[in-house]
């Protein structure tokens, strides 16, 4: 055989050969870029801070507070105030069409006077990890709250995320280490509930009478351990606590275009069913006014320093009702159901719109306000229950504030990049920074954020020391108290006296 012959084999092996190498040289410059971008968008890790040492930084930039005249003679924060408001689930572009409508005036008030957008969340948007990165400033890699769930390293079973899981101090601990008065009612998550100046009222109190178990003035104390810091204002808080059958079928009627018989028959025969929506907007009643009320009452008697509360009902209710509240999206939805259930969730809203405004009439006008979601929703025409779910993308949160040094009619816009890339806009890492700016408190280091430049636009710049302490809540686990924290099969929690949370397919979203 001819050397011609040979050729055009030995011009196709060549070009295999040019393209092989090619195609090998391409995917080891992208794995080779793709670790890079890896290596500079990981979040750094949390290194951890000397107690001692951070005692002294605090104690270094408290002289100086004192010397500004920060403080009273007495030793109190004479300082500005700060009330966070958080409604999970709210919606921004929802709320506007409510606002506009002329539905919700408290929140078109806030809007008008103050600063209003959407900020950059996290993605997967599971409350506990984003709220605790709001009160934090770092994120869930970090403070260790990385869902809602986890499994119990002493028992092995399935136990939510709590406080004690917390890996670094929050707000609440920050401003405490300054002298600030705190009050936290309801934030999620905070039980068991830690030393701080002033009160936390944890995420589980609200649940304490959930269950005919545990019977209102019988309570046995030991049942209720750390449900309240401290111990004693559970007592305060008991008389606001609402049962879920508490909460009548007039008092749902309201949200619905039905009467109270009416939706006594449709809760009696699991009309459309609708049972099981109806049990989850009860429960957000039990939380809501649980919060609005204890919120209130804690807030007027102590008028702290630091003000947080947070609202669960509206999340629950977008979950369960977001069918009627978006049809079009739903074509197996009957007529009847959109015109009885049709206008729950605008309902909803206006009531989070009163709340706000009760609120809003006690915090003093020269305090500092957030009203802000942790994530939005949109339709899920896939899932038969859970109607209404969280974005599974890009998502943003809401935010709506107000205070001495904001300009009326602020516009704010998220952050479009990762949080280790310096970009204009805000995300839910740069709360704490912000908050602590207001206040005149010295930034951390180790913070994943940095103050929204609009909202603090004329302060001055915040000192900064290399970290807060932080001292987790530790709960009991001692053998007499073992049972109170084992689970069922189905996750649902044994002794509903310290934990009532129910976690069913309709929290875990």
């Amino acid at each position: 055989m001819s050397d011609i012959e040979h050729r055009p084999g030995k011009k196709i092996r060549k070009a295999l050969l040019i393209i092989l190498t090619a195609v090998v040289a391409l995917a080891a410059v992208f794995f080779i870029l793709l670790a890079v971008v890896l290596f500079v968008l990981r979040p750094p890790e949390l290194i951890p801070v000397d107690p001692v040492e951070a005692r002294r930084w605090i104690k270094e930039q408290r002289r100086q507070l004192q010397h500004d005249g920060r403080y009273n003679p007495n030793g109190s924060w004479k300082g500005p105030r700060v009330a966070l408001i958080a409604v999970d689930g709210l919606d921004l572009d929802q709320a506007n069409r409510f606002v506009a409508e002329g539905l919700m005036p408290n929140l078109a008030h806030l809007m008008k006077e103050g600063a209003t957008g959407k900020i950059q969340t996290l993605n997967p948007a599971l409350s506990p990890r984003i709220w605790t990165t709001i009160a934090t400033g770092v994120l869930p890699q970090q403070h260790g709250i990385l869902n809602i769930i986890t499994k119990d390293s002493h028992t092995g079973g399935i136990v939510p995320f709590d406080a004690s899981h917390r890996k670094s101090p929050a707000l609440w601990q920050m401003a405490s280490d300054f002298g600030l008065e705190v009050l936290i009612v309801n934030y999620w998550p905070t039980w068991p509930a830690e030393k701080v100046n002033g009160v936390i009222i944890s995420d589980l109190t609200s649940q304490a009478l959930r269950h005919s178990s545990v019977k209102g003035s019988n309570l046995e104390i030991d049942s209720l351990e750390r449900l309240t810091y401290p111990l004693e204002v559970f007592e305060e808080v008991l008389p606001l606590i609402v049962k879920e059958s508490e909460i009548s079928a007039g008092e749902i009627a309201k949200f619905f275009n039905a009467s109270e018989s009416e939706i006594s028959d449709i809760e009696e025969k699991d009309r459309w069913g609708m049972h099981k929506n109806i049990e989850m907007l009860r429960l957000a009643l039990v939380y809501d006014t649980f919060s609005i009320s204890a919120g209130l009452k804690l807030y007027r008697d102590r008028q702290p320093d630091l003000f947080m509360v947070y609202f669960k009902g509206l999340d629950l209710v977008c979950h369960r009702f977001w069918k009627y509240h978006e049809p079009e999206k739903f074509p197996t939805v009957s007529g009847n159901e959109i015109k009885v259930a049709g206008k729950v969730i605008e309902r909803y809203y206006q009531l989070v719109d009163e709340m706000l405004g009760k609120l809003l009439m006690h915090i003093p006008r020269d305090s500092y306000v957030i009203v802000m979601s942790d994530h939005g929703f949109r339709a899920d025409p896939k899932n038969r229950e859970i109607s209404g779910t969280h974005f599974k993308g890009v998502w943003f949160a809401s935010l709506m504030d107000r205070g001495p040094n904001i300009k009326p009619g602020t516009k704010i816009r998220p952050a479009i990049l990762p949080a280790n890339i310096q970009a204009m806009g805000c995300r839910v890492t740069d709360i704490t920074p912000t908050i602590l700016t207001w206040l005149g408190l010295p930034l951390a280091e180790n913070f994943m954020g940095r103050p929204y430049a609009k909202l603090v636009k004329g302060l001055p710049k915040s000192p900064i020391i290399p970290g807060y302490p932080h001292v987790p809540p530790h709960p009991p686990q001692d053998d007499q108290n073992a049972e109170k924290y084992k689970y069922e099969k189905n996750a649902t929690i044994k002794n509903a006296g310290v934990h009532s949370v129910i976690f069913s397919k309709t929290e875990i979203v």
